[in-house]
């Protein structure tokens, strides 16, 4: 003896069977977490750990996009940023207010990357590192524009 299923349940039945799986599917973990890799150091400023300093990852994959995560550092200046293994080489940008930015380049070489240390250098004012070439120019920028605007009010007296 057949049994025969009306035809709205069984319909009805496959479209919830459909709606569990793409809900399973959207609330799947994130697949650089579920993999397990991850690159991990410390960002520091004279010699102390930096923290809440940004992590943002980059990386151009070969085939497809590669699962990339920012981060910030912890209280320690400590970071663990999960990547995609199919990620062969990964920019890691470190940027934290009045201090310089750094870059780190990773070769994914295993499951865990440790970067070690990334000093940051703290910033003097207007953007530039202390005692860099640029805040050294700039303050011989300001003093020849000065010396120009005392040249153009003394000549124009004199007129």
């Amino acid at each position: 003896m057949s049994r025969n299923l009306p035809r709205s349940g069984v319909s009805a039945g496959f479209r919830r069977s459909i709606a569990v799986l793409l809900s399973l599917l959207y609330i799947a973990p994130y697949r650089t977490l579920a993999d397990d890799h991850f690159i991990e150091g410390i960002v520091i400023y004279a010699g102390r750990g930096l923290p809440k300093v940004r992590v943002r990852s980059e990386s151009k994959a070969e085939k497809g996009l590669c699962l990339l995560q920012d981060v910030e550092t912890d209280d320690n200046g400590k970071f663990r940023v999960p990547f995609d293994p199919t990620c062969h080489y990964l920019r890691l940008i470190f940027s934290k207010a009045g201090y310089t930015d750094a870059l780190v380049t990773v070769n994914n070489s295993g499951e865990i990357n440790d970067v070690g240390p990334v000093e940051l250098q703290r910033l003097a004012r207007a953007g530039a590192p202390l005692g860099s070439g640029r805040s050294r120019f700039l303050k011989v920028a300001i003093g020849v524009v000065v010396a120009l605007n005392i040249v153009a009010v003394v000549a124009a007296k004199k007129h």
